[in-house]
């Protein structure tokens, strides 16, 4: 049974962790500097696809928590089939490394140390470890996402993965965004990490790979991710294909829900409409954007 002076030295373990990996961001061991009012962290931050980015107002903040679950899947033949699968996870981790290779490196007001913001802490317990493993390095290449930026930090208790998160999005522009691995969050946890991440002016990303998306959450947007059947490769039929996924927006402040089938153009290095890539042509916003309800209406909404 872990006593309170155990959990409490686990603690400072962690904390000891995330200043190494500050430390090592910064290429140094000098404090971080107080953050001045530059704004520019709450710019738009694109998936790169028009019709997906103007049904989010522009595309994601980057200053807000967003909450990503595990899809069952459109249709048959993806990878996995059940909730929460193996095929599903990847799926889950393909897209967040996209996205996150889209994020620009953050700047000071003058616009200078730019490389100083480039790291992305990434947060797993020890139980995500052993049953999903850690990212893979070329996977990430193939991405976009360089491995030598991500910082992997492992808590003994799944409970500890918001609280690390919560203390590296306190330090600042040392960092370009936070990663958190484990389980849907309590809506507590979302309102913490919230906050903190709009105090910091950088993205939280929460990956709940450990049970279905519920409840209510102060996060900006709440994402459920499935693979679906790969897009054949025309220089090569028999080859695997490109992947595609299923994205379902769930809940958003500013829009309503949606479904959107994305696939990974190699060439171009970011995320197509699955349906344009296919054609070849461009898809419009009708043949993409499938609202999750009829005759629901664009309206302003806090997510839940």
């Amino acid at each position: 049974m872990m006593t309170a002076r155990t959990a409490t030295a686990e603690k400072r373990e962690i904390l000891a962790q995330l200043r190494a990996a500050v430390s090592q961001l910064e290429g140094r061991g000098a404090a971080l500097e107080a953050r001045d009012g530059e704004s520019g962290a709450a710019r738009g931050w694109t998936f790169g696809i028009p019709a997906l980015d103007d049904h989010l107002g522009g595309g994601l903040a980057r200053d807000g928590l967003h909450e990503w679950g595990l899809g069952s899947g459109g249709s048959s033949g993806g990878s996995s089939g059940g909730q929460g699968g193996p095929g599903h996870g990847a799926a889950l981790a393909g897209v967040v490394a996209g996205l996150l290779q889209r994020l620009p490196d953050g700047a000071d007001a003058a616009g200078l140390n730019r490389a100083r913001a480039r790291g992305v802490l990434w947060i797993l317990s020890g139980t995500v470890v052993a049953e999903h493993g850690r990212p893979y390095g070329p996977g990430l290449l193939q991405a976009g996402l360089d491995p030598g930026d991500l910082l992997f930090v492992t808590v003994r208790r799944p409970a500890d993965v918001a609280w690390a998160a919560e203390e590296g999005l306190k330090a600042g522009r040392a960092l370009k965004a936070v990663v958190g691995v484990g389980a849907p969050l309590p809506f507590a946890a979302s309102r913490r990490l919230s906050l903190a991440a709009g105090e910091a002016g950088l993205p939280c990303l929460w990956l709940a790979m450990e049970g279905r998306l519920g409840g209510s959450s102060a996060a900006q947007t709440r994402w459920r991710v499935a693979s679906a059947p790969g897009l054949a490769d025309p220089h090569a039929p028999r080859a695997p294909g490109r992947p595609v996924w299923d994205l379902e927006l769930v809940r958003a402040r500013d829009a309503p829900p949606a479904r959107f089938r994305v696939v990974w153009d190699d060439e171009t290095g970011g995320f197509a409409l699955a349906a344009a890539l296919a054609a070849g042509a461009a898809a419009t916003g009708a043949e993409a954007a499938v609202p999750a309800a009829a005759g629901q209406r664009r309206t302003g909404r806090r997510a839940a």
